[in-house]
């Protein structure tokens, strides 16, 4: 009689590889991402999983259920792992819009050369498939066929989304983990699974993939993606159904062997692991939830509970802080300026000067004009040359003083100290007056550079507008307004002075759908290589 896993050993197991990858899992993928990842499927999964087979003398190969399926079925695995893909992008994102947010992209994600692109795919496509589908389809599955197929299925698959540890990824992995223990049972092999698991993960790489490697492509690369996974889901819920129906004619389905034993362990003995898994998943899932819709209170407490984890200043109250002035020495920055369908239009060079207390930027910014239509409007710009001087703090890099000017006409704005905060006066003489650590349309892009990026995932501060327009008054006045920053992880951004890795940072006006995006070299002093404020970008050359 063949000797199966026992329920408890897989639960210990499942606990385990839970708690080894929470701790040296995430430190190892702290230093790097993709090697990290590759370890820690071979080092805290496999190699637990191997250890566990040889010390309760299980014959290898029968418990795994190493054995060729066929090609048809193999191939059936393939396809229907790429027809779940799109299925658990629509529900992912689906989700995201139900709990209100996006759990922020790992440090390292985007791969911004060839070497990183090759690491990143073999750890998704080929190590985490092959060694999940090894403990998880192999050893687990194994101890609970006793409850006989259907059940095993079901609970496996149960069991192997939770241990991701997602709350809002929760729901995107039960189609694919169900797909994958019935591949697993009804083949008599684990090579179906294992190839409908490199299937999903594989795509989701190359999509990462091609927008690290070809950042100029990304804006179209995701236009046509929206369209082709929702037209993608829908096709593929029908090839899984067909497929999954064609491995049930064509498979052979496992022979179930009865417990070698008769004893069993105590209730109790066999489910703690479980118990254990389920406490850790709901802290997660808590944290995961608060960190998400509430990241300035989580960053606070964080830093409350955790004083030493940086020294860099952090979020307080509702405004975001930033570092001293990051610049020693004098710096020249030159740019090229793009409208809103990529057309070159001007440049723009930027000379700043670090003093003893103050830091001061000189802008100068020539541009030719243009008329386009974009996405059902018109976007039209004049020639002429803007001027912009700004003078900082250099310990708060809270502004100063500021002024603007456009051709040689009267200055259009004028910022100046008030009773500790700001007033601004436009050039048609109306005032707004506004703290001294708001944002400015034409400086706030290259202050960021001074954000404790490493620490920093999202911040409420004000935006303050020279002139902006109110429809319900049909004119327009100077106006602050609140907004949030996020910091949206790690880029690759190619422009005329190379190719960047670079952190994405997002400013969006609250109750609107104003956004405006900056993109910062991710070494210090973390120079501004993009920005985009919706109507024009500006290229580092």
């Amino acid at each position: 009689m063949l000797k199966l896993p026992s329920r408890h050993s897989a639960n210990v197991l499942y606990l385990l590889t839970m708690l080894l990858i929470l701790t040296v899992g995430s430190m190892m993928q702290l230093w790097a991402l993709s090697p990290g990842l590759i370890g820690s499927e071979v080092l805290l999964i496999l190699f637990p999983t191997l250890l566990f087979i040889r010390l309760n003398k299980l014959p290898i190969r029968e418990t795994l259920r190493l054995r060729w399926p066929g090609f048809r079925v193999a191939m059936l695995g393939l396809l229907i792992g790429a027809a779940l893909w799109p299925l658990s992008l629509v529900i992912n994102g689906l989700c995201a819009l139900l709990f209100g947010y996006t759990p922020p992209t790992p440090p390292g994600w985007i791969p911004s050369n060839v070497i990183e692109a090759v690491l990143l795919f073999a750890a998704l496509a080929v190590a985490a498939p092959v060694c999940e589908e090894i403990m998880w389809r192999g050893y687990i599955q194994r101890a609970y066929e006793q409850f006989g197929p259907w059940v095993s299925v079901v609970i496996v698959s149960s069991f192997f989304a939770f241990w991701h540890l997602r709350f809002q990824g929760l729901l995107p992995l039960i189609p694919i983990a169900l797909a994958l223990g019935y591949l697993r049972w009804r083949s008599n092999s684990l090579v179906p699974g294992i190839l409908a698991h490199s299937a999903v993960n594989g795509l989701q790489a190359a999509i990462v993939i091609a927008m690290g490697l070809g950042p100029e492509m990304a804006p179209t690369l995701t236009a046509i993606l929206g369209v082709a996974v929702l037209c993608g889901a829908v096709i593929g819920i029908v090839i899984v159904v067909i497929g999954l129906v064609l491995v049930w004619q064509w498979a052979t389905p496992i022979t179930m062997e009865p417990p070698q034993s008769a004893e069993k362990p105590r209730r109790v003995a066999q489910a703690w692991p479980l118990i254990v898994v389920g406490v850790i998943y709901v802290v997660c899932a808590i944290i995961e939830v608060w960190a998400g819709r509430f990241p300035q209170s989580f960053d606070q407490a964080a830093s409350r509970v955790f004083p030493w984890r940086s020294s860099a200043p952090t979020t307080t109250s509702n405004t975001v802080v930033l570092n001293p002035a990051p610049w020693q020495a004098p710096v020249s920055w030159h740019y090229e300026v793009r409208n809103i369908v990529g057309d070159r239009i001007g440049e723009r060079a930027c000379q700043l000067t670090p003093e003893t207390s103050t830091v001061t930027m000189v802008c100068s910014e020539r541009r030719e004009a243009y008329q386009v239509k974009y996405g059902g409007g018109t976007y039209q710009g004049s020639a002429g040359e803007m001027q912009d001087t700004v003078r900082w703090d250099a310990s708060t890099l809270n502004v100063l003083e500021a002024t603007s000017k456009w051709n040689d006409e009267p200055e259009l704005v004028q910022v100046r100290t008030v009773d500790g905060g700001l007033e601004l006066t436009n050039n048609a003489g109306q005032t707004v007056t506004f703290p001294a650590y708001s944002l400015l349309p034409d400086e706030w892009a290259w202050r960021l550079a001074a954000l404790p990026f490493e620490t920093f995932h999202t911040g409420r501060t004000v935006f303050t507008w020279p002139s902006y327009w109110l429809p319900e008054i049909q004119a327009s006045k100077p106006l602050t307004r609140d907004v949030t920053l996020r910091l949206k992880g790690q880029e690759s951004v190619t422009t005329p002075a190379g190719e960047f890795t670079t952190w994405r940072v997002e400013l969006r006006v609250t109750g609107s759908s104003e956004v405006k995006q900056s993109w910062y070299d991710v070494n210090a002093p973390h120079t501004l290589v993009k920005y985009d404020n919706g109507m024009a970008t500006w290229l580092l050359r």
